[in-house]
């Protein structure tokens, strides 16, 4: 999803951040003005959003979580979850 994204705003011309060490993704963060969930959507869209203490040159937050890191939890820890 995030490199999808990635690819449709560079061909849109869209302006967003750049993190280091993440070449051509973009967070959900960024995509979206606001996210929201209910039960484990809920869940996922708070981890989606959470900021880190880490931050760019722009003093923009760098994501705690990003979407592959989240999915991996499901698919590792989805009986504790559910």
């Amino acid at each position: 999803m995030e490199l999808y994204a990635y690819e449709y705003s560079e061909s849109k011309g869209y302006t967003f951040p750049k993190y280091p060490g993440r070449d051509k993704v973009i967070p959900m963060k960024d995509l979206f003005d606001m996210m929201a969930g209910t039960s484990t959507g809920s869940i996922i869209s708070a981890a989606l959003s959470y900021p880190s203490d880490e931050k760019l040159d722009t003093g923009e937050a760098v994501p705690q979580y990003w979407s592959k890191e989240v999915i991996e939890v499901y698919s590792q820890r989805g009986d504790e979850i559910f």
